[in-house]
């Protein structure tokens, strides 16, 4: 792979990075911390859990939005920012909530305790709806920046780097919980991992994000027109020696000059591509 593709699958690859990361948080700790710390159903759990996957279905209304911005203007990067952004603040929500459903199946009652339940099925449906935007948009950014030579290994690249990212994912569990990853942690080690977690975690998406993007995409200011068909090339006549034509003012009865020939048996040739 030549430089070029290889920088720009290293720089988008970033923002699959942050979605490996993501993925692992949301599937791997929050399932665990739900069902089997904070004691929520599984069903529920499922649900909540589950509901950032029911959203895939918008993708094609977000590419649909993206596309019909002009030419002239950013037409992927506004969607990955915003759905970046969106990402980040809205896993520190969902950090938040979790941390109070856990305070709350203890001393509230069920009302507050289904409500949060709802709040956090809202976030994570939140969540999906951001990702399908930005992974729509991303999509396309690499469609409209590499060629068809290029698309394959810069994808090749980018998705390996969302399985590097469920590589860090996990790395960065274990570094922020410390001892409390452990199987037999405590529930207050755990929670107090999970409130370190929601403090690094949404400036890790965020950077990861915005840089994955950043000076990619370029505006066009000009009108893209398809060029003008190119006329065919005349094949050079080969052999070919000049014709001198006979008048119809040659005298009768006299031999033509040498070299012309009877106005009947002139060649006339075609124009090419007619």
């Amino acid at each position: 792979m030549h430089s070029r593709p290889l920088r720009l699958a290293l720089q988008l690859g970033l923002f699959q990075l942050s979605l490996g990361i993501l993925g692992v948080l949301i599937l791997g700790l929050f399932n665990r911390l739900l069902i089997q710390d904070i004691q929520v159903p599984a069903v529920l759990a499922a649900v909540a859990v589950g509901g950032q996957q029911l959203m895939g279905f918008t993708r094609a209304w977000f590419g649909h939005r993206s596309d019909r911005i002009p030419i002239s203007r950013l037409r992927r990067t506004p969607f990955i920012i915003i759905s970046t952004v969106a990402i980040a603040l809205l896993f520190g929500v969902a950090c938040q909530v979790v941390l109070r459903l856990a305070t709350s199946m203890e001393d509230s009652g069920a009302e507050l305790n289904a409500l949060l339940m709802g709040l956090l099925i809202l976030v994570f449906v939140g969540i999906g709806t951001t990702v399908a935007a930005g992974g729509m948009a991303f999509s396309a950014l690499i469609a409209d920046r590499t060629t068809e030579v290029e698309r394959p290994r810069v994808l090749s690249v980018v998705w390996g780097m969302r399985l590097l990212g469920v590589l860090l994912g996990s790395v960065l569990v274990n570094q922020v919980f410390g001892s409390a990853s452990a199987a037999d942690a405590s529930r207050t080690a755990v929670l107090a991992g999970l409130e370190r977690l929601a403090l690094v975690t949404p400036l890790l998406l965020l950077g990861l994000g915005v840089v994955s993007v950043f000076g990619v995409e370029r505006r066009t200011t000009g009108l893209m027109l398809p060029a003008a068909p190119v006329p065919p090339r005349c094949p050079p006549a080969v052999g070919v020696a000049p014709v001198v034509v006979a008048t119809a003012h040659h005298p009768p009865g006299r031999p033509l000059p040498r070299g012309a020939v009877p106005v009947h048996l002139q060649h006339v040739p075609q124009r090419c591509g007619a």
